[in-house]
């Protein structure tokens, strides 16, 4: 890590993730309110630091939950979980979340990633997991279906989901902890990799304020979802 001044780039694999998703197991036709619920669990099974959290930058990833309203489109509408799926077979009931291609500019010249509106999770380094919730209501779950709608939905209609591999990574991440150490600290854009360039040596950075990514290529990502079907009925 950058931030305890060793400029060595390990090749070694530093840590493997294993990330399970979980759906809420039912969704009531009777309820306005009524939420789908996309819950990956995140537990880091073995470290190059024994006990060290690390704390990753969840954006376009599978673990990349935003605020309702922020106007951008979301990761379930670029595909990373891909439609809901009749567990009948019949594809033409199929659901679809969205599959949308879109890049994401942003004006902002600074090195700080807090500054660029990233969003951030700690897995803790003690082996216990954490939870990345994904929330649809209603209407998110048929925003871009446009052959299908709710009054289409029946008691006993039961859907699949499953995780697109592509979307389970981080493009950048450190050892830390958002609440502890990594609180008031800037967390720079630049980590090591390919076309990334030299690290940065400017004065400002060995204040000992700023915090370097590490390589993503040396983070191991598993989806150990049991039977890799997930799924959730439709009640009244």
């Amino acid at each position: 890590m950058a931030s305890d001044g060793s400029d060595i780039i390990s090749s070694v694999n530093q840590a493997r993730i294993n990330v399970t998703l979980s759906t809420s197991p039912t969704l009531s036709l009777s309820d306005p309110k009524a939420e789908l619920r996309f819950i990956l669990t995140l537990q880091i099974v073995t470290s190059a630091r024994e006990g060290h959290p690390i704390t990753i930058c969840t954006d376009l990833s599978a673990l990349d939950v935003l605020d309702e309203g922020c106007g951008l489109i979301d990761v379930l509408a670029r595909g990373a979980f891909g439609a809901l799926r009749s567990a009948s077979g019949d594809a033409t009931k199929n659901i679809s979340l969205g599959y949308f291609h879109v890049r994401y500019f942003t004006n902002s010249t600074s090195s700080d990633l807090r500054e660029h509106g990233k969003r951030f999770v700690t897995i803790p380094g003690d082996g216990s997991p954490v939870t990345v919730v994904h929330r649809l209501i209603w209407e998110r779950i048929f925003k871009y279906a446009d052959r299908r709608k709710k009054d289409d939905l029946v008691p006993g209609d039961r859907f699949n989901i499953a995780m697109n591999r592509r979307f389970l990574r981080s493009d950048w991440w450190c050892w830390g902890d958002l609440e502890s150490d990594l609180k008031d600290k800037h967390l720079h854009v630049w980590h090591p990799g390919r076309y990334m360039g030299s690290k940065p040596d400017d004065e400002e950075f060995k204040d000992g304020s700023w915090v370097f990514g590490e390589d993503p290529q040396l983070l191991t990502w598993e989806d150990v979802t049991e039977g890799r079907d997930v799924s959730f009925e439709i009640v009244e």
